[in-house]
């Protein structure tokens, strides 16, 4: 259940968090320190710390949730809806861009 569960909360958070980064940071935490209590404040103060010493801050914090939760397969299960849902929803639209006139 935690794989699940851990795949469906992220997938959500990907989807929901506009406005880049920053907008996700917040739901991570209700999600993983308020809600589920996986993580303390301070270990998730030192995810977002650790994933700003790296490009792309979000998926490094939600694969450091993911590992904290259910060690290496959590980290491949909470990393994964990070670019997923955003790419297969960026893929239709763009998809004809440098194609010329229908």
């Amino acid at each position: 259940m935690t794989h699940v569960e851990l795949f469906a909360r992220f997938v959500l958070i990907s989807l929901l968090a506009f406005g880049g980064g920053q907008a996700a940071l917040p739901l991570i935490e209700r999600m993983a320190v308020i809600e589920t209590g996986w993580l303390s404040p301070s270990a998730f103060g030192a995810a977002v710390a650790f994933g700003y010493l790296t490009p792309g801050p979000v998926l490094i914090t939600a694969t450091f949730v993911g590992q904290q939760v259910a060690g290496l397969s959590g980290a491949l299960v909470s990393s994964a809806p990070g670019s997923s849902p955003c790419r297969s929803g960026q893929r239709g639209p763009t998809s004809s861009w440098g194609s010329g006139p229908p």
